[in-house]
């Protein structure tokens, strides 16, 4: 099996190495239209450059910001950059993702985007997230894999914990944060369900209302089978992100290895 790339903080760095994954290093900025580097080492080579902050407030000659980044992937052997972009794209974001992906591509530097952003950057890598609440997940991978190729394609597993007020038509729900979802589970004294359709986790409730919940989660389970499903259809990259799994990362690690 390919490994994923871990998403890891800088200040996350030493703790998120132990695993053994490899990694997409959100160290990066973007700032008057240069590469701003943040806390990383000299000897780190490999994985992921991920730009967490995009300052798109000016104009700027792209292809001097395309070299910096083209540089420091040679510099430290990054195999692709991420552009984590906020929100749906406007005029001034897709122009920009639109203009340095351009740039990276001539420079043959894989550039990720959003998948939003997809009619605007058609050299790029689209970023799909696992998040459904409703059909089938390994279909919709099929689906942007015909439509764009399996390299074209980073699949980040989302850790997912949402209650969802039925009937829901629009399928819209509201996330839990850790602490409201132990308290709900425990509290409820729920049975959970495992739908492998959607690869997460369900169980459903009634509150003091008497109004019927359903609530979609992930665990170790879903987790690695979103990672196992990926690898199988051959995707290009798959993503977790370590802030949102550093409570079960062990036992992800540990199933990943024993495969």
């Amino acid at each position: 099996m390919k490994p994923p790339y871990l998403v890891v903080p800088p200040s996350y760095t030493a703790d998120a190495s132990k695993y053994g994954f490899r990694t997409g290093r959100l160290a990066y900025k973007i700032e008057n239209m240069h590469l701003m580097r943040g806390r990383i080492g000299a000897n780190v080579t490999g994985g992921l450059m991920i730009i967490g902050s995009l300052d798109i407030s000016r104009e700027g000659d792209f292809k001097t910001l395309a070299g910096e980044i083209s540089n420091e992937c040679a510099r430290h052997g990054f195999e692709a950059v991420m552009l984590d972009f906020d929100g749906k794209p406007d005029n001034k974001s897709a122009g920009f993702a639109a203009s340095l992906g351009s740039e990276l591509a001539k420079r043959k530097v894989p550039c990720m985007v959003p998948i939003d952003f997809s009619m605007f950057c058609p050299d790029a890598v689209y970023i799909v997230t696992s998040e459904i609440s409703g059909g089938s997940l390994k279909l919709r991978l099929i689906e942007l894999i015909e439509r764009f190729g399996k390299e074209k394609i980073a699949f980040a597993i989302c850790r997912m914990r949402m209650d969802f007020l039925m009937p829901s038509p629009e399928g819209k729900g509201r996330e839990l944060t850790a602490g409201e979802f132990d308290t709900l589970y425990r509290g409820m004294n729920a049975q959970a369900f495992y739908s492998p359709e959607l690869c997460l986790n369900y169980f459903t409730y009634t509150d003091d209302t008497g109004q019927s919940h359903f609530v979609l989660f992930d665990d170790v389970r879903s987790i690695l089978g979103k990672v196992y499903m990926s690898d199988m259809l051959g995707v290009g990259y798959t993503l977790l992100n370590y802030p949102e799994l550093r409570d079960i990362l062990p036992e992800i690690s540990a199933g990943l290895k024993s495969d």
